[in-house]
């Protein structure tokens, strides 16, 4: 997250201390979380650009992106493949790409990542006609994930916050160039940090002898040949030049002792408060300003140490002990070797990096105060109770997350401080020694994000803000069974509450829940915990059908025509189907949507999530079986669909085409009749998707995991649901106004008529229309 100010202080000196790096046939290690969010809000081919209404001119995408984005939940296929460029380019240059990404959020933190939850929620969710542009969509990791899993491209994940393993590991790779936008690389000591917004791939000529042999075998030294190669170029300030040549520091460590000051995400800057009133040239109080002053006075302590003596001189002797304690912990953590040596001996043994590992890497290993030392243990040897974490030690994490959630800021900051050192250490040995290894594999390598962690660990869930109706509930609000059966696997208990960081209206709202450790009909949920002992026999009791059941249950509650219906559909589809029903039961009794809108969105979903296999038959029969493993007669409808409709492609995709234009977004009559109801509903869609995936993995994927990337088409939905409201909302007969316009546009396929026909009658049934 950063210091803030640091980064435009830095620009400053950008001239003076700019150094141009040429990088080809190495490792970098990447800043996953950063670039991720780079390249959908800020990079050239930005989804969304911030604060801009027009996109950049130079784009690497092949594809013109929908404009206005944000309107419609954003555009999956443009981001998709800017990622996949982006690492392409990497390939190009033979680079080794080290991905790392954050994983739960730290306790000491959460004060913070409160206050811009509110900051977003200003932004995003207005009494307006159109959504801000700020929001996170809810599948951003998850598309980011899919290209790289594409480009074979692995990603590991931190079990807390991902800057100190980054730096780790690139102090292992002999201080290996580090790509982020985070501020914080500025501060680590002998990292070197490029910008985003600094790279370039291009071409570049090296100067290459050539040998030449004759025919008496006599070698003979060819001119210099000058050959261009690709290369990933950028350009950085060398804070170690400027540290020592602009403020004269003797001690590289001064510069993290400048964090401290300033205030970051680990200290409160309110401790130094008096630093913040400094002025330099007695004249000026801008961020810069104050850095510079700040910069100044540190360049002239001889050591750390004396800078740490001075900040602390004036504080009472009670207090003094534990303030610098807790600096020297800050300090030493910007040193980079405090990362965790789970993910450096995952990616170790993924990747080839024998070449780059530095001489005193096997030292560094040994002698880590890393966070972990162990190595992955089997369930067996986890068999344990929880006397490894104190009960104190709970009660008091859950103490400070509490505290950090609902505002109590009674414990004085000194102790606060150090107080919150303590706690990085409980929230990492709770999650080393106690949970499962097949978790914490699956964490590791992203096959589980971060979501379930941060709700086993801070028992916190939070309501990110999509396309937001101001007057309605959260777009996740629809999710929460599936959230409180999640919960429940977790937590294992009613008794253990978990905390939901939500919204009313355009204010920030906490929500406490319970758990669902019990279904009326499954019974009693799995749990991951039997009392305070690991459950080792979770995943053996999980067979395929009590995997479906439980998920079948949460979705649609005692529904037996609607588990029948999903599980009539192939495998690779069943969780869109599942979704949407249970989208379409939940929204009967919407406050924002009549009835006949409900369905006209649905049945604009459903005709988006089929489109790769109405558009592109023969490639699903060539992957499928003849005859369904199911062994399901609904399915026969399914394939028969398919196999007649090869002859009708033309059509079909004409039809797709048509929904697709966006050519007219940005005209007036589009966006006088923009309907962001529509977008909302979408998104509530999709949060029930991410959340119903969130529980889906946890389970072992009774489902097949969605692909977003080249599934979801946001504007086409968006599209085609204002067309069908138009044509339906003037007829009494719902079904057959909305099935007449399928089939013309379809050109009467009989087949596939039925299939939407069929998909039309039981959302009519569930709508009780």
């Amino acid at each position: 997250m950063g210091v803030r100010g640091l980064t435009t202080f830095m620009s400053q000196y950008e001239e003076k201390y700019r150094e141009k790096v040429f990088l080809r046939n190495c490792p970098v290690v990447i800043d996953g979380c950063n670039l991720m969010y780079f390249l959908y809000f800020d990079g050239p081919s930005a989804v969304v650009k911030r604060g801009e209404n027009a996109r950049p001119a130079g784009t690497s995408s092949k594809r013109r992106a929908v404009p206005n984005a944000h309107w419609f939940g954003g555009d999956w296929e443009t981001y998709s493949q800017s990622v996949r460029y982006f690492f392409q380019q990497l390939k190009q240059c033979e680079i080794i790409p080290i991905v790392l990404m954050d994983g739960a959020y730290e306790t000491r933190k959460i004060s913070t990542l409160k206050s811009r939850f509110e900051g977003v929620l200003r932004d995003n969710v207005k009494r307006e006609q159109f959504p801000g542009k700020t929001y996170t969509p809810v599948f951003l990791k998850t598309v980011f994930l899919e290209v790289l899993a594409e480009q074979k491209i692995p990603c590991y994940q931190t079990i807390g916050e991902a800057d100190c393993t980054i730096a780790y590991v690139a102090h292992l790779l002999g201080d290996c160039y580090i790509l982020s936008s985070d501020s914080d690389f500025m501060v680590y000591i002998n990292s070197k940090a490029i910008l985003l917004k600094s790279v370039k791939f291009a071409k570049a000529a090296v100067g290459k002898s050539v040998l030449q042999k004759e025919e008496n075998n006599q070698e003979v030294k060819a001119e210099e040949s000058p050959t261009k190669v690709w290369t990933l170029q950028a350009q950085f300030v060398s804070i170690t030049r400027l540290c020592e040549e602009e403020f004269q520091m003797r001690d590289r460590r001064l510069l993290p002792l400048a964090a401290v000051i300033l205030g970051n995400d680990y200290i409160n800057a309110k401790a130094f408060k008096s630093f913040q009133a400094l002025k330099p040239n007695g004249n000026t109080h801008t961020s810069s300003g104050r850095i510079e002053s700040i910069m100044k006075w540190l360049g002239r302590k001889q050591s750390v140490q004396v800078g740490i003596d001075a900040l602390t001189c004036f504080v009472d002797e009670s207090k003094k002990k534990i303030m610098a304690n807790s600096i020297n912990k800050i300090v030493s953590m910007y040193e980079g070797m405090d990362g965790e040596k789970r993910v450096w001996n995952t990616l170790k043994g993924d990747l080839d990096l024998s070449k780059w590992i530095s001489g005193e890497a096997q030292k560094l290993e040994n002698g880590s105060n890393a966070t972990f030392e162990g190595e992955e243990q089997e369930e067996s040897v986890l068999n344990i109770a929880k006397d490894e974490v104190t009960d104190d030690d709970l009660d008091h994490l859950m103490r400070a997350t509490v505290s950090a959630l609902l505002g109590n800021e009674s414990i004085d900051l000194y102790k606060k401080a150090n107080f919150e050192q303590n706690l990085a250490k409980i929230e990492a040995k709770m999650c080393e020694s106690v949970l499962p290894s097949w978790f914490l594999k699956g964490h590791t390598t992203c096959e589980l994000q971060n979501y379930l962690l941060n709700l086993y660990k801070n028992h916190l869930v939070i309501f990110n803000p999509q396309v937001e109706w101001f007057e309605d509930d959260s777009c996740h609000e629809l999710s929460l069974p599936i959230i409180s059966v999640t919960a429940g696997i977790l937590l294992c208990d009613e008794a253990n509450k978990f905390y939901v960081l939500s919204r009313m209206k355009g204010r920030m709202e906490i929500k406490t829940l319970c758990p669902l450790t019990k279904l009326p009909v499954f019974g009693e949920v799995p749990k991951l915990f039997e009392g305070t002992v690991l459950n080792t026999e979770f995943k053996k009791q999980l067979t395929y059908d009590k995997k479906l059941a439980l998920i079948s249950e949460t979705l649609f509650g005692d529904n037996a025509e609607a588990r029948n219906y999903v599980q009539s559909w192939p495998a690779s589809y069943r969780i869109w189907v599942a979704c949407l029903l249970h989208y379409v039961l939940k929204k009967g009794n919407s406050k924002t949507l009549k009835k006949l809108e409900i369905l006209a969105i649905s049945c604009s979903i459903f005709l988006c999530v089929f489109k790769n296999l109405l558009v592109n038959p023969s490639e699903q029969k060539s992957r499928a079986n003849p005859i369904p493993k199911d062994d399901n007669p609904n399915l026969t409808l399914f394939w028969q669909a398919i196999k007649e409709s090869t002859d009708k492609l033309k059509n079909v995709r004409s039809f797709y085409q048509k929904f697709e234009n966006f050519s007219e977004v940005t005209g007036k009559k589009f966006i006088k009749s923009y309907d962001m109801r529509i977008s909302y509903a979408l998104s509530e869609f999709l949060c029930s998707v991410f959340h119903t995936e969130m529980l889906n993995g946890l389970i072992d994927k009774p489902y097949k995991s969605p692909k977003v990337r080249c599934t979801i088409n946001n504007f086409f939905i968006y599209n085609l649901s204002q067309a069908l409201i138009n044509k339906t909302i003037s007829t009494d007969n719902v079904a057959k106004e909305i099935h007449k316009v399928f089939t013309s546009n379809f050109c009467k396929v009989s087949e596939m008529s039925l299939m939407i026909q069929e998909f039309v009658n039981i959302c009519v049934k569930f709508l009780k229309l």
